[in-house]
């Protein structure tokens, strides 16, 4: 169910100041902390590419969907070959970055979010990530909310408006100013349909999100399904979840329509 923890950030301990510690002893201290985390999360990238390897050939050989449907891979294995390739991609970047700024890093990464890989994300990061999120969620919904009926929800993506589409892709955290056009705003949210659906099969034949790790585990399930975490404790969250699949259950799978709607109102549509 729960992807290795090798594709997640390992935890960071950063030294507290006392009152005999200088500025620059201090500072020097947390980027020591900081550059072993760095280290660790590369020593975890590569671990990760090598080991999915194999599962990699097979994707490509017969398709992650024909893999899916003929229970050939597990959630596990689904979502460490998914963060493997999402890391790999943006490692360049990020190294480039850790060269140039070395210790100082950390200060850069929250403004450059998109380039850091997933286990090399400090929780500063992470936090200021999913609080940003959030606030764009409630701004998404200010503008755009559909009324809360089954019908609104089953819509497919062919079926809904340049506005919504835009509304969805605020909502998933997909959009981006640097890829205005409107097809390709489509085809991310698309994308993310397409990802969700095969996760969500493998979750349910795992035992759905009750089996969820406590922890990041939980919270990037949450994410990427529209869910906000910031803020929210474990309990809240895993109940959304349980209205996730509630709604999508009754729509007959994964709808960009259902994300027309608040989370707060699946479990009426649902009904």
């Amino acid at each position: 169910m729960n992807s290795p923890l090798s594709s997640i950030p390992a935890p960071i301990s950063l030294p507290e100041r006392t009152a005999d510690t200088g500025t620059f002893a201090h500072l020097f201290r947390v980027g020591k902390a900081y550059l072993t985390f760095f280290k660790t999360g590369f020593s975890s990238i590569l671990h990760n590419y090598k080991s999915t390897r194999a599962l990699q050939d097979l994707a490509d050989e017969h398709g992650l969907s024909a893999l899916v449907a003929s229970a050939r891979i597990t959630r596990s294995e689904y979502q460490h070959l998914i963060r493997a390739r999402h890391d790999v991609i943006r490692l360049p970047a990020f190294g480039l970055i850790f060269i140039i700024f070395g210790e100082t890093s950390p200060f850069i990464l929250p403004f450059v979010p998109k380039l850091v890989p997933y286990p090399c994300r400090v929780p500063q990061q992470l936090s200021r990530q999913r609080r940003l999120a959030a606030d764009k969620r409630e701004e998404a919904y200010r503008t755009l909310a559909a009324e809360p009926t089954r019908e609104a929800a089953a819509k497919e993506l062919n079926e809904l408006s340049g506005t919504e589409v835009a509304h969805v892709s605020k909502v998933l955290g997909v959009d981006s100013v640097l890829l205005p056009l409107k097809a390709l705003r489509r085809l991310r949210v698309g994308r993310r349909v397409e990802y969700l659906s095969l996760d969500d099969t493998l979750l349910q034949r795992g035992g759905g999100a009750e089996a969820l790790d406590s922890g990041e585990e939980l919270l990037m399930a949450a994410q990427e399904r529209g869910i906000d975490t910031f803020g929210r404790k474990e309990r809240e969250i895993r109940d959304a979840l349980g209205n996730w699949e509630k709604v999508t259950k009754a729509v007959g799978g994964i709808k960009p329509g259902v994300w027309l709607l608040k989370p707060e109102n699946w479990a009426q549509v649902a009904k």
